[in-house]
């Protein structure tokens, strides 16, 4: 079962007519919104991009934080402000300890779609669907699970252990279609948490 600590977090957002996910974090006292780099095409070093909230898209400023390898399909943004009220919401950021065959959790708007419910600031609940780590090479987790446009930028977590902790391994980056058919394959994949978050701390 999927808690508070993850999809209070889970927001939708926008860049021209780019549409995907992201999610909130705390790293060092301090929010940043973290997601899909290929959605925000040539941003720039002081941008500003749309969020859903209350069903209304909003404007806001944001500075743009960029993994060290810049083929790496992650971007965090240094917020003004805190966009959701999670600090008290404990989550872990790592891929440490994911082992093979393990289920996970991801969550998004695929095409757009997101329940009538919102959270407590907000914003629309995402959808939450399942798979299991299928492969872990390097810093590319690829999953078993049948992936949809619009997840992009969202989070892979996993349950830590026998308790409701959860912990955030990967962000969504893409599936794999089918060479022949052109099909979605059920394979998808994201890149592992730490890149962005060490790309954080070095920022500062």
């Amino acid at each position: 079962m999927i808690t508070a600590n993850i999809i209070q977090r889970v927001l939708m957002v926008k860049y021209g007519e780019q549409i995907g996910t992201a999610f909130t974090v705390e790293i060092d006292e301090k929010q940043y919104l973290i997601s899909a780099k290929h959605i925000f095409k040539d941003l720039s070093k002081e941008s500003k991009i749309e969020i859903l909230k209350g069903g209304v898209w909003q404007t806001i400023n944001v500075k743009p934080i960029f993994c060290e390898n810049h083929w790496i399909d992650i971007i965090a943004f240094e917020l003004d402000k805190d966009l959701t009220t999670t600090r008290k919401l404990p989550i872990t950021l790592t891929l440490d300890q994911t082992g093979l065959s393990q289920d996970i959790y991801f969550l998004g708007y695929p095409y757009g779609i997101k329940h009538d419910y919102h959270s407590s600031d907000g914003f629309a609940l995402p959808l939450v669907k399942k798979g299991i780590v299928s492969a872990i090479n390097g810093d590319v987790v690829w999953c078993d699970g049948h992936n949809n446009p619009g997840f992009s930028g969202g989070p892979i977590v996993i349950k830590k252990g026998n308790s409701n902790d959860i912990q955030i391994i990967s962000v969504i980056s893409g599936y794999r279609n089918d060479n022949k058919t052109g099909e979605n394959s059920g394979i998808f994949y994201g890149y592992s948490i730490d890149l962005i978050v060490n790309a954080i701390k070095k920022s500062k």
